[in-house]
């Protein structure tokens, strides 16, 4: 179970639903600067509860290493994307 999710393409609706809703977990896509990157972190870092961090990496983003909790290859499929997501929530290492 999910529960609420949001979702969104646009970095600064990101850094509101960052502010607005306690999220468990955020997701940054592989498209993502790295100065959008950074600043989405420490936003979501500033919680008072920070969520999970996982972040999609292509060889054009890197590998966003000290920005993110974890990092996946954008070119695993949405089943590898769960599996690590689930994985990151339960607490438990997700093998990536």
């Amino acid at each position: 179970m999910l529960g609420e999710t949001e979702s969104t393409d646009n970095p600064a609706k990101a850094a509101t639903a960052i502010k607005a809703y306690s999220l468990a977990l955020v997701i940054f896509c592989h498209t993502l600067t790295e100065d959008e990157c950074r600043r989405l972190s420490d936003l979501a870092r500033s919680r008072a509860r920070p969520p999970k961090i996982l972040g999609l990496c292509s060889p054009k983003s890197g590998e966003r290493a000290g920005v993110v909790d974890c990092s996946l290859s954008s070119g695993y499929g949405p089943a590898k994307l769960m599996e690590t997501a689930a994985a990151m929530l339960e607490g438990r290492p997700s093998g990536v």
